[in-house]
């Protein structure tokens, strides 16, 4: 792979260890990184912050990237469309940091026109048709 883009959620799973917090996410995006020897895309939307901070740890490099939380109750599919747009940035040329920020970007505006499914209790989908570039 070149790149894995878990949650916190799934890297303490990963990890088997808390990542309570943002000062706690490079460490763990290393430690990732070294264990299966590739980037890391740590994304730390479950963190309870006004900001979205995803932390890309590359090789020797870190890029952080904070947006402000957009809230969307029920969104389901955040990040498998943030790892798609991810691979379609990768698949037009893009270097795996500008992959990143044009993916979190697509992403801020699918939530930003999501809307609540017709008959299902509190879900919203992502407007995935959102005009743009993933």
């Amino acid at each position: 792979a070149r790149v894995i883009t878990p949650n916190l959620p799934e890297a303490e799973k990963l990890l088997d260890r808390p990542i309570p917090d943002e000062a706690s996410m490079e460490p763990a995006a290393r430690a990732l990184a070294d264990r299966y020897g590739c980037a890391v895309l740590l994304k730390g939307g479950h963190l309870e912050n006004n900001d979205c901070l995803d932390l890309l740890v590359d090789g020797g490099e870190t890029h952080r990237f904070v947006s402000p939380r957009i809230p969307v109750e029920g969104s389901h599919g955040t990040g498998c469309t943030l790892s798609a747009a991810v691979t379609a940035g990768l698949a037009s040329g893009l270097p795996l940091p500008d992959a990143v920020s044009r993916a979190k970007d697509f992403l801020n505006r699918a939530l930003r026109r999501s809307y609540r499914l017709p008959g299902s209790p509190g879900i919203h989908a992502l407007d995935q048709g959102t005009r743009g570039n993933p």
